[in-house]
C-alpha cells in the first residue's frame, strides 16, 4: 500500500512510555514535507520500509528521545529532493542506533547520524549513497560507544564518509565498492 502526502508522508510521534513503530511496504512520499517523521519519546523506535521520498524536508527524519534503541531499516530508495536522505538521531537516554538501508539519495547528505546516546552507532548500506549541494555521503557522529560504517558505493559532494567517534569503542569504516 502506497502512502502520499501533500506535506508529509507519515508524521508520527509517540509521547508515551511504550516502544514506537513504522512500518510499510509500499511507497511512502512527503511532496512538500518529510516522507517520514517519527519522533519517539518512549523506549524503542523502529522504522522498517521499502521506497521513501521527501520534497523539501528530510526522506526520513527519526528521532529518539526515548530510552531504548533505534533502528531504521529500508529494503528500497530512500530520497530527498533538498534535504538529507535520512537524519537520524538517538538522544542521551537512547542506547544503539543502527541504520540498515539500500540505497539512499540526499539534496544534501544523504545519511547523517548522530548517536548521542550510551550504544553503538552502525551503519550498513549495500546500495549506493549519494550526497548532493555541497553535503557527505555518510556523515557519521558517535558519542556512546563503537562506531561502524560498512557501505557498497558513497559519492559524496564534500566528504564520500565523515565519520567522528567520541564514544569509548573503536571506529570501523568497510567499503565493498
Amino acid at each position: 500500500v502506497d502512502v502520499t502526502g501533500g506535506a508529509d508522508g507519515i508524521y508520527a510521534q509517540n509521547l508515551g512510555d511504550g516502544a514506537m513503530s513504522v512500518t510499510s511496504t509500499g511507497a511512502v512520499a512527503g511532496t512538500n514535507g518529510y516522507g517520514i517523521l517519527a519522533r519517539n519519546y518512549g523506549t524503542n523506535l523502529t522504522i522498517s520500509v521499502h521506497d521513501v521520498s521527501g520534497g523539501n524536508k528530510n526522506g526520513i527524519l527519526a528521532v529518539n528521545d526515548g530510552t531504548g534503541a533505534m533502528l531504521v531499516k529500508s529494503t528500497g530508495a530512500v530520497s530527498s529532493l533538498n534535504a538529507a536522505g535520512i537524519n537520524a538521531r538517538n538522544e542521551e537516554d537512547g542506547t544503539n542506533l543502527d541504520i540498515d538501508v539500500s540505497s539512499v539519495t540526499g539534496g544534501s547528505d544523504a545519511i547523517l547520524a548522530t548517536n548521542n546516546g550510551k550504544g553503538a552507532l552502525s551503519i550498513k548500506a549495500t546500495g549506493a549513497v549519494t550526497g548532493t549541494a555541497g553535503g557527505n555521503g555518510v556523515s557519521a557522529t558517535n558519542h556512546g560507544t563503537d562506531l561502524s560504517i560498512s557501505a557498497a558505493s558513497v559519492l559524496g559532494d564534500s566528504a564520500g564518509i565523515n565519520a567522528r567517534n567520541y564514544g569509548s569503542g573503536t571506529l570501523s569504516i568497510t567499503s565493498t565498492g
